[in-house]
């Protein structure tokens, strides 16, 4: 999975050998995987914070919008 060119069936695993390889690829995924979720987060809040301005910025055209539509019907009306 993640030990990359380290030739498995070539090392003698005897009866306490296994242990610290198993642990290495264990811990190695685990480190790995953290680091994207860590990464994605990280996108994650940048991309909400860019959503905020521009939800700000949809909500200040409709209110013009809006607002230009009641002052042209205020002139007919008049």
């Amino acid at each position: 999975m993640f030990s990359g060119e380290l030739e498995a069936s070539s090392l003698e695993f005897n009866d306490l050998n296994w242990i610290p390889f198993a642990l290495f690829l264990f811990l190695v995924s685990i480190v790995i995987n953290n680091l994207i979720i860590g990464h994605a987060i990280s996108d994650i809040t940048k991309i909400e914070a860019d959503s905020e301005v521009v939800a700000l910025a949809e909500k200040v055209f409709m209110i013009n919008k809006h607002e230009n539509a009641l002052n042209t019907l205020k002139r007919h009306i008049r």
